[in-house]
């Protein structure tokens, strides 16, 4: 396991060098524009270094298809999912930054230098820690890999209720503010999946995520005590997800804005009391006698 951590060195230079170069483009400007997307691309950018990275060594210029060759089934597995994850975002990001022209967020930050600084290399921290099992796993030579189990399906099938829960609930907020046009901003959604979660695609994001450490944490099981630490290891990606999304950046903020926004209305008082924060009530809340 020594050499696979090692390994990671291409993948962390990789990760920042993007991050701190698109600052030195973003600062100047004072554009928080590309910020989301250059995130989101990274994640492709670096899992794409995680698999070539020992495979160099043995090809100058390794084709796309003698990498694919080599690799394990589960290092194919997590990274497709990984890509098609960042491609979704990425894409929904650039629409959402498009539409809107900036975020909201970064208006006093982007005009201070050292703040912005902060928040690129945040970006960074989050590229690396939240997939860091997937990178572990790539980076590992194919030989050292236990080969599909039990795991591998669990994990697989925590990624796709995920993605399906974060993709559906995208979509659905997307068509609500299309119809609504300026009503949105005096209003909340409360239809499809945010009928059942306050908000469906961080419960998706915290899930795909937790499932795709499971599937890596499989790589690891026939190694016992080495392979049940890596296991531990590997928890820092969803622990790290969920305390971003709960405490940070996500749910947090978004309660404390529609707190004060719709503190007087009283369907929304009605929707906060009924509807979990994040783990969808599949059935209905039973009425106390």
């Amino acid at each position: 396991m020594g050499n696979t951590f090692s390994n990671l060195l291409p993948v962390i230079s990789t990760d920042f060098g993007i991050q701190f170069a698109a600052y030195a483009i973003a600062a100047p400007l004072q554009t928080d524009r590309f910020y989301d997307f250059t995130g989101s691309m990274t994640y492709l950018i670096c899992v794409l270094a995680s698999l070539a990275n020992n495979r160099l060594k043995e090809h100058s210029v390794p084709a796309i298809l003698e990498l694919l060759k080599d690799l394990h089934p589960r290092q194919l597995l997590v990274s497709a999912t990984t890509i098609l994850w960042c491609v979704r975002l990425g894409s929904y990001l650039l629409y959402r930054i498009s539409k809107h022209g900036k975020d909201s967020r970064f208006d006093k930050i982007k005009v201070n230098p050292v703040r912005f600084f902060v928040a690129w290399f945040l970006q960074g921290v989050w590229v690396y820690l939240t997939a860091f099992p997937v990178y572990v796993v790539n980076v590992t030579p194919v030989a050292e890999l236990s080969p599909i189990g039990l795991l591998d399906y669990i994990g697989f099938s925590m990624w796709l209720i995920g993605f399906g829960f974060e993709t559906i609930a995208d979509i659905q907020k997307i068509r609500w503010q299309n119809r609504l046009g300026n009503d949105r901003h005096h209003k909340f959604i409360n239809e499809g999946l945010w009928s059942i979660s306050r908000h469906p695609n961080y419960f998706g994001e915290m899930l795909l995520w937790a499932g795709n450490a499971v599937t890596c944490s499989s790589a690891f099981s026939h190694l016992g005590v080495v392979g049940l630490r890596t296991a531990v290891t590997f928890a820092i990606s969803p622990v790290f997800v969920y305390q971003l999304i709960n405490n940070v950046s996500g749910v947090n903020l978004l309660e404390k804005a529609s707190d004060k926004k719709f503190k007087d209305v009283k369907e929304y008082l009605t929707y906060k009391k009924n509807v979990p924060i994040l783990v969808p009530r599949l059935f209905p809340k039973l009425k106390k006698d």
